[in-house]
């Protein structure tokens, strides 16, 4: 089942630093299982909280995703301490990002977000409902990870818009936007609170 590249993007980025490919079903270890509580935190972004509850959301969603390699072993505490970083530093990029999009001007309005989900629909050939519970989604959250992702894409335009054109311009655009994230973690006040 192919899958938009504005969600599966995330994901797979996020999975292919600890060595490993999409697949559901895995049990999830304790480490994530307990819900969390009211209010709480994982990280702080400029004066922007970042919930523990989407921490772990996202954190159950990549382990829901997760299939061990040869070698590899999903419960290892190495894996899991290196996919926690993972996501963590994701949320904090993805609010950097948004912040950024703030101060850019940059806009998504709901028509896009509803018409990004529907071509994931159509894409999912009639079983979003089922890859939604599999990779630890819902119809809510997947909207906001396409909100997120548009925006993501819109600061990334703006951001590369003067890298020329050529044979190498995906491999430009894309150091001209990591040269710029990483300038922006460098000004940003991070506070990570989870480890």
């Amino acid at each position: 089942m192919r899958l938009s590249v504005a969600v599966a993007g995330a994901m797979a980025l996020l999975l292919v630093t600890v060595g490993c490919v999409g697949k559901a079903g895995r049990a999830l270890p304790a480490t994530v299982a307990a819900p969390a509580a009211p209010g709480a935190v994982a990280a702080v972004v400029n004066g922007q909280a970042i919930p523990m509850a989407l921490y772990q959301a996202q954190l159950r969603s990549a382990l829901a995703s997760f299939a061990p390699q040869p070698g590899l072993d999903p419960q290892a505490p190495e894996v899991q301490a290196a996919l926690r970083v993972q996501v963590l530093e994701m949320l904090i990029d993805q609010a950097l990002t948004e912040q950024a999009a703030e101060r850019m001007g940059i806009r998504v309005d709901d028509a896009q977000v509803a018409a990004e989900v529907e071509r994931i629909r159509s894409q999912a050939g009639g079983d979003l409902a089922g890859w939604l519970e599999a990779n630890g989604y819902t119809e809510q959250t997947l909207a906001e990870q396409v909100r997120s992702e548009l925006v993501g894409a819109a600061v990334r335009d703006q951001v590369t818009k003067d890298v020329p054109g050529g044979a190498d311009a995906v491999r430009l655009r894309q150091e001209a936007f990591m040269r710029w994230l990483d300038g922006e973690r460098e000004r940003a006040a991070i506070e990570r609170l989870v480890n």
